[in-house]
């Protein structure tokens, strides 16, 4: 256990999440962006309301918020809303960007309530996926999207994390990471949203290659894809049969 522990402290020391981390922030967010464009057509981010699920610190609502979007960012702990919050004042984006206490299994929203859903680097930390991705589907609107990105669970990524057993802490992007609670193939995150009455429109490997400083971890992340990400649509809720209504008449 004590080697692990020093193999794992010596992996990581080679990332350096202040230099890149910034660099990672706008990527996602370019994908967001590129995401609704393909599928709206022109910029769109001006024009939408995106939840952030997991928000964190808030740099991915910031990013968005930078360009144009509205957000509402929402996390399960206070001291970190606290300091999302605060930057974002700081920033001059607090007018654009509103924070919210709560978790991804039971959103405090109505039914359709964003164009837009994102939940980026958070999957791995819900207790129940399934509910968790039935709650961002039901906070849709018809012909709304879900961006996501999730952990692959292969045996590559579970040497590569130092995790046997998926028990072992995972510190990839800042200190003081939360524990994933689970890793998730992409065919079975597929069968979860088709399920919930989404549309997984893609699925694929996520790992910039114009990262620079991103270290020994990213470059096995890039080889060992452990990490995907991908956007699916809201499903409109079913039409009635037509040749059922003509009969009731």
């Amino acid at each position: 256990m004590f080697l692990v522990k020093r193999w794992q402290k010596r992996f990581f020391s080679s990332a350096h999440p202040f230099r890149w981390q910034l660099q990672l922030t706008v990527a996602r967010s370019a994908y967001i962006e590129a995401a609704a464009a393909r599928f709206y057509g022109g910029p769109v981010l001006g024009q939408e309301e995106i939840l952030v699920v997991g928000c964190g610190q808030g740099q991915l609502c910031e990013e968005l918020a930078r360009r144009g979007a509205i957000i509402v960012g929402l996390d399960d702990s206070p001291s970190v809303l606290e300091q999302a919050e605060r930057h974002a004042r700081q920033s001059g984006l607090g007018h654009l960007i509103a924070y919210l206490r709560g978790q991804a299994e039971a959103l405090p929203f109505a039914t359709g309530s964003f164009s837009m859903v994102v939940c980026l680097q958070a999957l791995e930390q819900v207790k129940d996926l399934r509910a968790a991705i039935a709650e961002m589907a039901r906070v849709l609107a018809p012909g709304g999207l879900l961006v996501f990105e999730a952990l692959n669970d292969s045996w590559p990524v579970r040497l590569l994390l130092g995790w046997p057993g998926r028990r072992r802490p995972l510190v990839l992007e800042q200190k003081k990471a939360g524990r994933p609670r689970g890793l998730i193939r992409p065919r079975e995150l597929a069968f979860l949203l088709t399920a919930s009455g989404l549309h997984p429109v893609e699925i694929g490997r996520f790992l910039p290659r114009d990262i620079a400083d991103g270290g020994l971890i990213w470059s096995l992340s890039r080889v060992t894809r452990a990490r995907y990400l991908g956007y699916a649509l809201r499903l409109p809720p079913p039409r009635p049969d037509c040749s059922l209504c003509q009969g009731a008449g």
